[in-house]
C-alpha cells in the first residue's frame, strides 16, 4: 500500500485505476499529467490529506460534497473545472483552484471550514460571493485576480482588512 505517491509529469491520459484499492493513500501528486474527465469518486475512500491533480484536463468531481475526513490541501488550478466548486471537508487549509472555468454562486457551505487559510480562485471565477463572508473570522488569504463578482459583495483591500481576510488581485 502506498502513502505517498507521486506521478507528476508522466503523461498519464486518465486516473490510475489501480489507487483505487490504495486505502491509506495520504498525498497523491497527478499534477502535469494529461488527465481528462471529472474526478472520480472513489478517491475520497482514501485516507487523502493533500491531493494535488493542477494542470490536467479535468472537468469537475462526480459529487457536490467532497466526503473525505482528512483533506487538507487541493489543488486543481489549471484544469477545465467548470461550474460551482464543491464544499469542502473542515479540515481542508489550502485550496488553489486558479485558472479554471469555475461559475455561479459559492456555496455559504463552501466556508463551513474552520481550517481554511488560503483561497486562491484567481483567473476564473464568476459569480456572487455568500453573505456569510463578511461573518467569516478566521484570517485567510483570498487570492482573487481576475473575479468577477456582483458588485454589492465585492471585497476590496480596504474591507478584507475588517473581515480578516488578505486579498491580492485587482
Amino acid at each position: 500500500m502506498f502513502e505517498v505517491l507521486f506521478l507528476a509529469s508522466c503523461n498519464l491520459t486518465t486516473f490510475p485505476g489501480f489507487l483505487r484499492h490504495q486505502y491509506g493513500l495520504k498525498c497523491l501528486d497527478l499534477s502535469r499529467n494529461h488527465i481528462h474527465g471529472k474526478v472520480p469518486k472513489w478517491i475520497w475512500n482514501t485516507s487523502i490529506e493533500v491531493l494535488d491533480i493542477a494542470d490536467n484536463f479535468f472537468t469537475g468531481f462526480d459529487i457536490d460534497v467532497l466526503p473525505s475526513k482528512s483533506l487538507r490541501v487541493l489543488d486543481i488550478s489549471e484544469n477545465n473545472f467548470t461550474g460551482a466548486l464543491p464544499i469542502l471537508p473542515p479540515s481542508t487549509t489550502f485550496v488553489v483552484g486558479s485558472k479554471n472555468e469555475l461559475s455561479g454562486e459559492i456555496s455559504p457551505l463552501f466556508f463551513n471550514s474552520s481550517s481554511l487559510q488560503l483561497l486562491d480562485l484567481s483567473h476564473n471565477l464568476s459569480g456572487v460571493l455568500p453573505e456569510c463572508l463578511g461573518a467569516y473570522h478566521n484570517h485567510c488569504w483570498l487570492v482573487a485576480w481576475s473575479l468577477e463578482f456582483s458588485s454589492s459583495r465585492t471585497i476590496t483591500s480596504e474591507t478584507s482588512s475588517l473581515l480578516g481576510w488578505g486579498i491580492f488581485g485587482s
